[in-house]
């Protein structure tokens, strides 16, 4: 008898080929019945119009906002530099029970035999680290992110984008629209769309 089920055994392959099954489905579910059509054309038209305009800027294009996750790496950046202050004044020669330094004790003593100098090169690597992530949500905020197409949608797939920070507008002429940033690929591809599909499993 023809099945469609897949029969789950102890190995982890087969286990994982059941998953990986199941995400497909419901993203293909997601694909063929919340994703309408594509309107595109019809958004290109009317941003002709001075009517529709700035309505439809309102999905076709944001800036991203980082200012949180800035600030939140700023701290991160003060409260390294102050642990290597109050750790270097404690440190000495002598071998140390300090967590940081034992997850770091590797590259501690390829950098050098003195705790203190290697102590600090190893928290200034990952303040610099932390300055780099700083530095690209910085110019982040200075490119905006765009539609490259526009989808109608159903209401529900509109609320699970709206939560994906996705460019969306729950009543341009009635209908619910995703400007998708992403093209050149099936939908099924797009991250957001396989995030959304993992959220719906559990």
């Amino acid at each position: 008898m023809k099945t469609d089920c897949i029969i789950l055994t102890s190995t982890n392959k087969t286990i994982g080929i059941k998953k990986m099954s199941n995400l497909e489905t419901v993203i293909n579910n997601i694909v063929n019945n919340d994703v309408i059509t594509n309107c595109s054309y019809m958004v290109s038209e009317l941003s002709g119009t001075d009517n529709y305009i700035d309505e439809i800027m309102e999905f076709s294009t944001k800036y991203a906002d980082n200012d949180d996750a800035i600030a939140e790496l700023e701290e991160d950046i003060e409260e390294l530099n102050e642990y290597k202050d109050d750790l270097i004044e404690e440190l000495s020669y002598e071998e140390t029970n300090d967590e940081y330094i034992k997850t770091n004790q590797k590259e501690v003593d390829i950098f050098s035999t003195n705790w203190v100098t290697g102590l600090e090169k190893i928290i200034e690597k990952d303040i610099q680290v932390i300055q780099w992530e700083i530095e690209e949500l910085q110019n982040a905020m200075d490119y905006p992110t765009e539609a490259l197409e526009f989808w109608i949608v159903t209401n529900w797939l509109a609320d699970q984008l709206e939560e994906q920070d996705e460019l969306i507008t729950h009543d341009f002429m009635g209908f619910s629209i995703w400007g998708r940033t992403t093209s050149g690929q099936h939908i099924s591809l797009d991250y957001v769309i396989q995030k959304i599909a993992k959220k719906v499993m559990i």
